[in-house]
């Protein structure tokens, strides 16, 4: 089951935190998932975003897509977090050029990513993942089992194992 703009947190307020969804590109379900309220989803025209079986998303989280983000099982998006493939406005060179192409995301299975994390394009992490709270993700980190954190992000210990 989908299921958006549900989940009861005493410090944020339904009225002022809604669920915005912007959708003009495909979204394609795995499986069940659950969208806070106040969490936001932003998928351009031409653009993928697909989603994992038992996907999480906290209140003030966003997701933003241009291109393709992909996102396995069991992911937990904490608080204030935000995913973005792009860089929204565009840097070209004087002849036209284009500098700044938007470019994928993947996050794999088991990944618990915490709160005010920003993951941008090119970013992609392994299956059982932990990514620290204020983490500046901004590039592929391979491996699995492994905690990452920092600005910028880096492993900083490996061998471990979270149940979602």
């Amino acid at each position: 089951m989908i299921r958006i703009g549900y989940g009861e947190v005493g410090i944020f307020d339904k009225k002022y935190h809604r669920v915005l969804w912007e959708v003009r590109g495909t979204i394609v379900f795995n499986g069940g998932a659950l969208f806070k309220f106040g969490s936001r989803v932003s998928v351009a025209e031409n653009a993928e975003l697909r989603i994992g079986d038992g996907f999480r998303i906290s209140p003030d989280s966003s997701v933003i897509c241009y291109k393709k983000v992909s996102i396995g099982n069991n992911v937990r998006i904490s608080w204030e977090t935000i995913l973005m493939d792009n860089d929204f406005h565009l840097i070209k060179t004087m002849d036209g050029k284009l500098l700044n192409p938007t470019s994928d995301i993947k996050i794999g299975d088991d990944v618990w990513i915490g709160m005010r994390t920003t993951i941008l394009k090119g970013s992609k992490v392994g299956n059982q993942v932990i990514i620290g709270s204020g983490t500046l993700l901004n590039k592929a980190i391979p491996g699995s089992n492994q905690v990452i954190a920092g600005n910028p992000a880096r492993v900083i210990k490996k061998g471990v194992l979270w149940e979602p």
